[in-house]
């Protein structure tokens, strides 16, 4: 089983490096990746985007590292991104039993499925403007609900690190206003369900949820 996982996973991530290899810089692609008058470098361009322009800080940093990176980090990096998606998906279906369900289906399946589900896939994780905005948080969404989705399953799941899962939460919450909010939400939602049915809450979640909310506002 263990073997089919990895070869299916290998095979996802050398179609999505194809592709990403593939597709062509665009007009925007060009634009984003100068630095802005004034500025002295990605850092102060970064500061100045979030107080004038928008507020999604990480996910227009990783779109910069990607478009002022070399030719092969986009090939090498949003596979692995992508394979991190697909991966934390299937956490969340198969919840605290993964290490009995997950197989190679899964990730085949979900990979076909987000593909075909999501309205402008080629926008999302083979644009180079638009992968570390749209793309990345969204990995970044998921990995940080997969705890959620064991401790809905588990009530008596321990989560290693304790308060700093609030760096997981500002990641999630910060990446893209939508995307954000709904990891915030489905967090307070399953934090909300389990301490009616046993009372306590732990820190690792509070610190989540409070990193999201942090990094979403």
């Amino acid at each position: 089983r263990r073997n089919r996982i990895a070869f299916t996973s290998l095979i996802i991530m050398v179609i999505m490096s194809w592709f990403c290899a593939m597709t062509p810089w665009v007009s925007d692609d060009f634009a984003f990746s100068n630095i802005y008058p004034g500025c002295a470098g990605l850092w102060d361009m970064q500061v100045l985007e979030y107080k004038e322009w928008s507020g999604k800080f990480i996910g227009h940093f990783m779109a910069r590292v990607l478009l002022r990176g070399s030719v092969w980090l986009h090939p090498l990096l949003t596979p692995i991104m992508f394979l991190l998606l697909v991966a934390g998906g299937s956490l969340l279906v198969t919840g605290a039993r993964w290490r009995e369900r997950l197989s190679a289906w899964h990730l085949a399946v979900l990979a076909g499925l987000v593909w075909i589900a999501l309205p402008a896939f080629g926008t999302v994780f083979f644009w180079r403007t638009g992968t570390g905005d749209y793309g990345y948080s969204l990995v970044w969404s998921v990995l940080f609900l997969v705890p959620y989705r064991i401790w809905a399953d588990k009530a008596d799941f321990r989560m290693p690190g304790g308060l700093l899962y609030v760096l997981a939460g500002i990641f999630a919450g910060w990446s893209n206003e939508n995307v954000g909010m709904l990891a915030l939400l489905t967090a307070l939602c399953v934090t909300l369900f389990r301490w009616r049915r046993s009372g306590n809450v732990p820190a690792w979640a509070l610190s989540g949820i409070a990193g999201a909310a942090f990094g979403w506002s």
